[in-house]
């Protein structure tokens, strides 16, 4: 039996020459270009096509109910960036009863006063009072800490406004420098699904790498910094 092969596929974006972090989203999830909404004001409708084949899932209702979210996507994209998040996706998987599952993953990066790798990872788990620390492992990038939480929001007298239990998985990993933290998180209101999700977080985190990854003969085509470039201008 031939060994099964992992693919990926290269996103634009991690051929930029400012990239820092790199990681790969898991299957089941669509990446949402917020930020170029601030960079493109009154892009919602390019984020909207973008979204297409996720809202063809969705019912009448819950289409309707998502392209009027998406008309406040200018003030939650300020607010992910103020946050440090650098990447936003949606996921939809099956349950087994055949329904839909819904979810968000974020990708942020925060800065951090400098503190060993190990105790910064492990403290994070623990800052949120709400939070389980569940583990902290060594995976090839270094120390991370695992964590979950469910939350209880208030109920809502309207339709519109979310309500009820919303789980959460955490990873906390941190960056070479030691004063900045990688932090991947996965949110659901589908508390059943807790095992995979949890299992999903960690996936994500072990294809966080703060060195490209890509192969050298991609490598090769990415321009360089525009700090570098231009310290080499300046010095020949």
């Amino acid at each position: 039996m031939d060994d099964e092969k992992t693919h990926f596929v290269i996103d634009q974006s991690a051929l930029s020459a400012e990239a820092d972090v790199w990681y790969a989203l898991p299957p089941g999830y669509m990446d949402v270009p917020f930020a170029s909404i601030l960079e493109n004001p009154g892009s919602e409708a390019e984020l909207t096509d973008g979204l297409l084949p996720l809202m063809a899932a969705m019912s009448p209702e819950g289409r309707s109910r998502f392209l009027e979210a998406l008309q406040e996507t200018e003030t939650l994209a300020a607010r992910l960036i103020h946050e440090g998040v650098i990447a936003c996706a949606l996921g939809m998987h099956e349950d087994d009863d055949g329904s839909l599952l819904h979810s968000v993953l974020t990708i942020a990066r925060v800065e951090t006063s400098w503190t060993p790798a190990e105790l910064a990872v492990r403290h994070a788990a623990t800052a949120r009072s709400s939070a389980t620390p569940l583990r902290v492992e060594r995976l090839a990038h270094g120390p991370a800490a695992f964590a979950e939480s469910e939350i209880e929001l208030p109920e809502s007298s309207t339709q519109d406004t979310l309500s009820g239990t919303v789980y959460q998985a955490v990873a906390y990993l941190a960056a070479p420098d030691r004063s900045s933290m990688v932090v991947v998180s996965i949110s659901t209101t589908a508390t059943q699904g807790a095992e995979g999700y949890r299992s999903i977080v960690r996936s994500v985190a072990e294809t966080i790498s703060f060195d490209n990854p890509l192969p050298g003969e991609v490598k090769a085509g990415i321009p360089e910094p525009s700090n570098v470039a231009e310290a080499r201008s300046a010095f020949g």
